[in-house]
Parts: structure tokens; sequence; C-alpha cells
């Protein structure tokens, strides 16, 4: 009993010293007036560390620039910068003057310029919580509704979080009790005509959205929307911090983020399985692929749903090169008649890239149509989308997906949605195209909530179609199909593998690996929701399942990248096209090509 006691007390002083060491940065940083360190900081407390995640990074901006914001697009945090001593009176007397037209004064709150700073300083670290706040509800998808104002309610109880976690600490007790008196006054002080109504509790502001006109004014009244947008903000940061009852700052992310994201990603399920590069080549003015998450609510659960913004596919030949894939409409007027309709020509591009340039493979016509005009001026017209490409020694494979408007004379009826398959055939240097609608029976199904479909190759050449479907009791079902030249084999499928887990619905860029030895067949694909390269290892009997990380990555998985591409070249051997980037606030992501070894 002596000993549990003993042991208890250690971890209570473990943890007591732990925080007071946080406290002691804090306050160190505050004096500093290091604004990449602050930011550091914070961020190491949110657990994103620049080694967990270098795609997130910094910009400071001028002391008088108090607009502050993250971009999910860039990954990139901008605020304030923090203030040296010197400073002092320059910062809060423009703070007046953009909040409150100069009617506040900060010497009736601080009383003296020492104070004053190091008060600016752990205000402007508090806004940088709040933003790593917005990365966090990015990032690992706490479930709030799609609104601009609830997204603010989320960042400002993470900035709560972040103050509370120094709770016991004099010096910060003090700071924290001076900026709740700091969002009063200044919300209090801020014209008339800029203050609007405070829905409280807080979380009414999800249904209400009150802050999602304020971006009217973000370019023509740049004060008006600061002091909007301000009066806001301060009134959620002082219901966020006095009525705090969220715990540690461990707890409240556990309970608020982690919990809900392993839970719908399933990122725990899978074994880590190291790897190394064995070899890199950097590549310039590659296309990146932009996309965002949906979560989609259903009735027997939730799920995550990546929607892709460019319209490219990359793929590895056998030779590991890499090429690029995409549509390009050409519209054809016709000059000699009044009538709106035109031609519009699909032309498929296929381009090698090199390190820095690219060579044109292939550019043929796809399809052309006519889009027509409705009788009440709507137009319609057919829209064309490259979902996966192959290409073994000779050929080129693609899984292509048509949006086709139908409409009748007097009003457009729906959109339907047609998947081919591309074969460009290569006989004696002549390519020449062969088209076939994949049938109904292969992604069609009463059962079915979402469904998936690729294009992949193996090893020995052969393409294949892989579903990868969410049944409506949230199953996931991966089927892989052989194809032929002419026509597609729904049945039998070479493999079909149930899975209940969540997490693995996602799947882009698969390849497989005939492994004939092992008797196995190994499938690899990139999961945009975790930023997971994922292998199964299927056996007759069995699968497993991995997330790959690099070796030198000290922790349980590596830092992300975004990948573009993937083809297994061996049972070990994965090439990858990704976007990487170092960790620090200096460095630029660049494209790379990467050979992987485990």
């Amino acid at each position: 009993m002596k000993k549990v006691i003993c042991l208890l007390v250690l971890l209570y002083h473990s943890f007591i010293s732990s925080g007071q060491n946080h406290a002691a940065e804090f306050e160190a940083i505050m004096r500093s007036g290091n604004s990449a360190r602050a930011f550091e900081f914070v961020r190491n407390m949110f657990g994103a560390s620049s080694t967990k995640d270098p795609f997130l990074h910094f910009k400071p901006r001028g002391i008088k620039q108090l607009i502050s914001f993250y971009s999910n697009a860039t990954q990139r945090i901008e605020a304030t910068s923090l203030i040296r001593f010197d400073q002092t009176r320059e910062f809060w007397t423009n703070y007046s003057r953009q909040f409150t037209a100069g009617k506040w004064n900060y010497k009736n709150l601080y009383k003296n310029d020492s104070l004053a700073w190091l008060a600016a300083n752990y205000s402007i670290t508090l806004i940088y919580a709040h933003e790593v706040g917005h990365y966090m509800s990015y990032n690992h998808f706490y479930d709030f509704a799609d609104d601009y104002s609830c997204e603010e309610v989320v960042a400002n109880r993470c900035l709560a979080a972040f103050a509370h976690a120094f709770d016991g600490n004099k010096n910060l007790d003090k700071h924290q009790q001076l900026f709740i008196e700091l969002s009063n006054q200044t919300a209090a002080n801020i014209p008339d005509s800029n203050k609007t109504h405070f829905y409280t509790p807080m979380e009414q502001w999800c249904a209400a959205d009150p802050m999602k006109n304020f971006f009217d004014y973000f370019e023509s009244d740049t004060t008006r929307f600061l002091r909007l947008y301000g009066y806001a903000q301060f009134r959620m940061m002082e219901e966020a911090l006095v009525n705090y009852k969220d715990g540690s700052l461990t707890v409240f992310l556990q309970k608020n983020f982690f919990d809900f994201y392993n839970r719908y990603t399933g990122i725990a399920v899978a074994k880590p399985l190291r790897y190394t590069i064995i070899h890199k080549q950097e590549f310039k003015n590659a296309s990146r692929l932009l996309y965002f998450i949906n979560l989609q609510k259903t009735l027997t659960g939730n799920y995550f749903h990546p929607q892709y913004l460019t319209d490219i596919s990359y793929c590895f030949d056998y030779k590991g090169e890499i090429y690029e894939s995409f549509i390009k409409e050409t519209r054809m007027n016709e000059e000699d008649t009044i009538d709106a309709n035109n031609y519009s020509f699909f032309r498929l591009i296929n381009n090698k890239r090199t390190s820095s340039n690219y060579i044109n493979s292939n550019d043929f016509v796809y399809i052309d149509s006519m889009p027509g005009q409705l009788s009440d001026g709507r137009s319609v017209s057919s829209s064309v989308d490259i979902l996966s490409t192959f290409k073994n020694d000779s050929n080129c494979y693609y899984l292509v997906r048509e949006h086709e408007g139908t409409f009748s004379d007097l009003e457009l009826d729906s959109t339907s949605m047609r998947y081919r398959v591309i074969n460009l055939l290569n006989d004696n240097n002549t390519y020449y195209l062969r088209r076939s609608v994949i049938a109904d029976s292969m992604y069609r199904n009463a059962n079915m909530e979402e469904q998936e479909l690729f294009m992949a190759g193996v090893n020995n050449g052969m393409p294949v179609m892989i579903s990868n479907e969410l049944t409506k009791n949230h199953e996931q079902v991966i089927s892989i199909y052989p194809l032929e030249t002419s026509s597609l084999l729904p049945d039998p499928p070479i493999w079909q593998g149930k899975n209940t887990e969540k997490g693995y619905f996602n799947m882009r860029y698969p390849t497989l690996y005939l492994d004939e030895k092992n008797k196995t067949i190994l499938l690899c694909f990139w999961n945009p929701v975790n930023s997971a390269i994922s292998l199964l290892k299927i056996s007759e009997k069995s699968s497993e399942s991995y997330l790959l990380y690099e070796r030198s990555f000290q922790g349980s998985y590596g830092p992300k990248m975004e990948v573009m591409g993937l083809r297994l070249v061996a049972n070990n051997r994965l090439y990858v096209f990704a976007r990487t980037r170092q960790p620090g606030n200096s460095t630029q992501p660049t494209m790379q090509k990467l050979l992987l070894k485990w």
C-alpha cells in the first residue's frame, strides 16, 4: 500500500513539475518577444509539433495588424508579432484606435508599462492558440456545424483550454484575469453601431451563425469589419475563459478532437510499418492536388470523404517515370449564327513529367459534345474527370467519370453520371482509343452508402478495377476485379474483403503487387483523411493492415506528406510522388519522387 501511495505522489510531483516547466517557458517567451518561438510553443502544447506536421507554418504580421487568420489551403497561420518593451505604448494606442476609436486607455488597466508589455505578449500568444484551434478543427474534424460562427466558438474554447493549462502559476493566473478584463473593457468600448446581439451560451452560435455577414465588410470597410468581428470575439473569449470546465489541456484535446478523430478514421487499428527513403528526386512546376474533407453524417454513422479541387491524375509507369493526365475543354463558337450553343471538345492530355518540365506524350480528343440552352436561359453541358490512371509497358488505361446534363425542351430533368474505362492502345507506335462503359452491376447497390472506383495496376502489367464501398451498416467492402481491354468482368473478383472498422473507406491511388512466392496480394493506397500511406497484406485466409511511417521519425507515425501517386515495384518497394516540406517557417514545400523500402 505504501508503495502505491509513493508512486501516486511521484506521479503527482512529476505532473506538477511538468506544468511548472511549461509555465516557466511561457513566461520566458513573453519576455523574449520572439514570435516564432511563441508559435512553436503553442503548437507543441496542442500536440502539433513541426516534426509531426511540417506543413503547418507561421507568418508574423506587423504589430499594427490586428487581424489574424488560419488558411487551410496553405496551412499557414498569420498573426500579430509579439512586441518589444519599447513598442508598448505604440501597440496599445493603435489597439485602442482600431477597436474603440481611441476611447480605451491601457493605463487604466495596467499599472505600469512593464506589465502592459508582458500583457500584450500574453494576449498575442493566446491569439496564436485561437488560430491553432482552427487548425485542430480542420485537421482533426471536430464535429461542429458547417458555419463560421460555430468554428470561432471551437477556436475560442481552444484558447481557453490553453490559458487554463497554466492554472496555479501566480503570474500567469494574473495575466489570465487581465486578459478577461481586457476583453470585457474592449467590447464595452467598441462603438455601439458595431455591437451585435451576443447569444449565450456560446453553443447557440452554431445554429444562429451571427458572424456570417461580417465578411461583407472585409474589403469594403476594414474598420467596420474589425470592430464587428472584434466585438464578437472579445465576448466569446471572455465567456470561454470564465466558464471553462473541460479540465487539463490533454483531457480537453482528447475529448474534443482525438476521440472523435480516432473513432471516425480508425487510425489506431493498423500496425506501424517503418520505411527508409532509398532514392529522392525533386520536381518543379508540378500541380498540387487541393482538397478538403467533408464530414458526412448518416443515420447509421459518420464518415469522412475528401472532395478534390484539382482535376489531375498522376501515375508511374513500369520504369518509375511519372505521367500526369487531365481533361482540357476547348469550346468552338459558332460565329455564323446567333444561337448561343457551341461545341466543346474534351481533350485528354497525357504528359511525361521531368524534374523541371514536361514532355507531351499523348493529346487526343476524348469526346465532343454540344451544350444546349434552355428556354429560360439555363444551359447544360457535360464535364469529364479522370479518376485514376495506369500505364504498363505499352498501353495507357484511364478511369473516367462523365457528368451529363439531360434535358427536355421545357426543363432540366437531371444530371446523370457514367464511368468509362479508356484504353489507349499502342500499335506500332500509333495510339488509338477504345472506350467501354462500366456495367451498372459494378457500382449500383441498394445497400451502399458510398462508393469509390479506381483503376490500378499489378506488377505483371495487368490492369484491375478496385471498388471501395461503404455499406449502410458501415461495413467497408473492397473488391478487386480483372480488367480486360475490351470489357470489364465484374464477377468473380480476384479478392473481396470486408472490414467493420472505420477509417479505411477513403482510398486514393491504389497500387497492387502480386507476391507469388508468399502467395499474397499487397494493396497499397493513400488515405487523405489521416494523411497516411496504408498497406493491406492479403492472403488466402486473412488480411493485415499497416500504416507506413519514416524509420528516422521518433514517434508512432512519421511526418505527413500529401501523396499524389503510388506504385508498388516489389513486395517491399514503393514509388511515391508527393508534396513534402521540412519543418521550419523558412522552408518551402517541394514535389518529390521517393522510393521507399521497408
